[in-house]
């Protein structure tokens, strides 16, 4: 039971902007990370893929990165199980972060074309290399692996709350880039239909520039990737 709960994230409420709505009986509260360096999510999805890999023989492990936790993360547990890692990161995110890092100067040189990056690799080395995707994407199982192991953000969520004010949240809102939070977030509530799901994408230098990260708004299907 220690255990479980050391693996919680606390629920934080939020302050200023919101408390004029506050006094009118409505509870905000935000489900914050920031005070794990791995990410508690992000480690429980790693862990399970390194096992994984360690059960496939698989002794290199690739991965994706954006904001660049997903990479530290998958980094810290090859380091733990003594597997070969490398990170791909678009330049554009890449800032200064160059330790283990292959910098993608491809295409828009972001997350999309890391991620293109990394499957080419994976394809290439299939027989040595296990990819750890860290988002919605990718082959099957891909996406599903994501979601199961990232569940435990709604499952603890739904615990709290009806600790914290004895029900539901009534609306949940996740950020969304590669999907990983608003996935783990949202699955243990997709049949709540009494729950609202909201999730927020970056519109970048607006949704019309064609500069923006909004893929559920403005993007479309693609049925096919070049290899």
């Amino acid at each position: 039971m220690l255990e479980e709960k050391a693996h919680f994230t606390l629920l934080n409420d939020l302050l200023s902007t919101i408390n004029a709505l506050m006094e009118k009986g409505l509870i905000f509260t935000s489900k914050g990370k920031t005070l794990i360096t791995l990410g508690p999510t992000k480690s429980t999805m790693l862990f399970a893929q390194a096992l994984l890999a360690k059960r496939l023989g698989k002794k290199r492990i690739i991965a994706e990165t954006g904001a660049g936790q997903h990479g530290v993360a998958t980094a810290t547990v090859c380091a733990r199980f003594g597997l070969q890692c490398v990170i791909y990161m678009g330049a554009q995110d890449m800032e200064r972060q160059s330790l283990n890092v292959r910098a993608v100067h491809s295409g828009t040189a972001t997350l999309k074309d890391a991620t293109s990056e990394a499957i080419r690799d994976w394809v290439t080395n299939v027989e040595s290399t296990h990819y750890i995707l860290g988002s919605v994407a990718g082959p099957h199982p891909y996406p599903m692996m994501v979601r199961e192991f990232h569940a435990v953000i709604g499952k603890e969520t739904r615990k709290q709350a009806l600790e914290k004010w004895g029900g539901k949240p009534d609306v949940l809102v996740a950020c969304v880039g590669g999907g990983s939070n608003a996935m783990g977030l949202f699955h243990e509530f997709v049949d709540d239909k009494d729950v609202r799901l909201i999730g927020v994408e970056a519109a970048g230098f607006g949704l019309d520039s064609g500069k923006h990260a909004a893929t559920l708004t403005k993007g479309g299907l693609e049925f096919c990737m070049e290899l």
